[in-house]
């Protein structure tokens, strides 16, 4: 007996010793994650090359880096006389066709220094994809990383709605995570990399789990393949759809589910002790657009009507970003949070788009201008 014992434990430690030797290899070969919470991988550059009759307005070449936090912009400098800013959103934040110094978020940090008299550091954390509820990670987690963040300016909504008109309410999340940790999936959405529980970390473990379930983070798309080539492939998929859409489904419970969510990103700021402002998601949508400018639209796309491809109308998506916009005011107005409204001002001005709702740089001018005016006129600087 004490034989079979001493078999079985010799065999136990050279399985585990073999599994560490495993594990070693690995890392030597792969290394591990950054270490930290991040919505893009560090220190990346890249150079975009947009297509011209893709991306409209946009014709040069697209200088875009992240800083060692993984954010759109400058290093981070904790000096306290700076005043920091973290932008967050979908890829209306991000800008990923703009230059660098095009995107609002960069516009806005621009402005506001030269309006305050002030250094500003603006970290643009916007990711393509991003819904109010990743935002809301985001923010839980990024925040106290930075260590010294004093606003936070979201510009919420696109996301959530798109997600809801292709795949339906199942797929919409509420997030109740402002005092315990956010699930798995949310933070796997949010983040490219994050400290993951031990066992997950185990690079043995993810190369075994691959091939059964979702690999952790986020896929990046590669930068250098960024040039609006699948952008021209989308607006021919939507130009010959075969059914179109006038009557939106039942908003009731998912607008419920986003001022919940927006709720919380009201709560976060205020656990965390920064100015929060919201910023309406405008769009090029109109009930009677010109034919050449409904070429440039993408977005709408509806569950497969028995097997047809179908899309919203133009009419239906206003319809649609009216509502959601109309309950971030709401928001806005019983939380007392500044709310820029940046779908009255520049929504349906088409030299401003250059597909349905992502905005070129005479875009990001006018919004950038909009949001520091309203920052300017609310006394939010202290």
């Amino acid at each position: 007996m004490k034989s079979r014992l001493k078999a079985a434990a010799v065999a136990l430690g050279a399985v585990l010793l073999l599994l560490i030797l495993a594990e070693i290899s690995l890392r030597l070969w792969w290394p591990p994650s950054f270490g930290g919470y991040y919505i893009y991988p560090p220190n990346i550059h890249s150079l975009f090359h947009p297509v011209q009759d893709a991306i409209y307005g946009v014709s040069e070449d697209t200088d875009y880096w992240t800083n060692s936090d993984g954010l759109r912009g400058d290093a981070y400098d904790p000096d306290p006389a700076i005043y920091h800013i973290l932008s967050l959103g979908g890829s209306t934040t991000e800008c990923r066709f703009l230059d660098q110094a095009g995107t609002w978020p960069e516009k806005v940090r621009t402005k506001l220094a030269e309006e305050m008299g002030r250094s500003v550091w603006v970290g643009n954390g916007g990711h393509s994809g991003q819904r109010s509820w990743e935002s809301l990670a985001a923010m839980l987690y990024i925040v106290p990383g930075l260590h010294d963040v004093d606003m936070v300016i979201v510009m919420p909504g696109a996301n959530d709605l798109s997600t809801l008109l292709r795949t339906g309410v199942t797929s919409q999340i509420r997030a109740d995570y402002t005092q315990h940790s956010a699930p798995t999936e949310v933070m796997d959405q949010t983040f490219v990399d994050w400290p993951k529980p031990l066992a997950r970390e185990s690079l043995l473990f993810r190369l075994i789990a691959a091939p059964h379930r979702p690999s952790d983070g986020r896929q990046v798309t590669p930068y250098e393949e960024v040039s609006g080539e699948q952008d021209k492939v989308q607006r021919e998929r939507r130009f010959g759809a075969d059914v179109f859409i006038d009557e939106l489904p039942d908003l009731t419970e998912p607008l419920a589910i986003y001022r919940s969510n927006l709720e919380q990103i009201v709560d976060a700021a205020e656990q965390q002790g920064v100015t929060l402002v919201f910023v309406t998601q405008a769009a090029i949508y109109t009930d009677d657009m010109p034919r050449n400018i409904q070429r440039r639209l993408w977005l709408g796309g509806a569950t497969a009507q028995q097997d047809a491809l179908a899309y919203y109308t133009p009419g239906a998506l206003r319809q649609a970003y009216d509502q959601y916009n109309s309950v971030l005011l709401d928001v806005c107005r019983e939380r007392q949070i500044l709310c820029v409204d940046a779908a009255s001002a520049i929504n349906a001005k088409f030299n401003y788009f250059y597909d349905d709702v992502h905005m070129n740089y005479d875009g990001t001018d006018a919004l950038s201008g909009v949001i520091v005016k309203e920052i300017m006129a609310g006394h939010l600087i202290k």
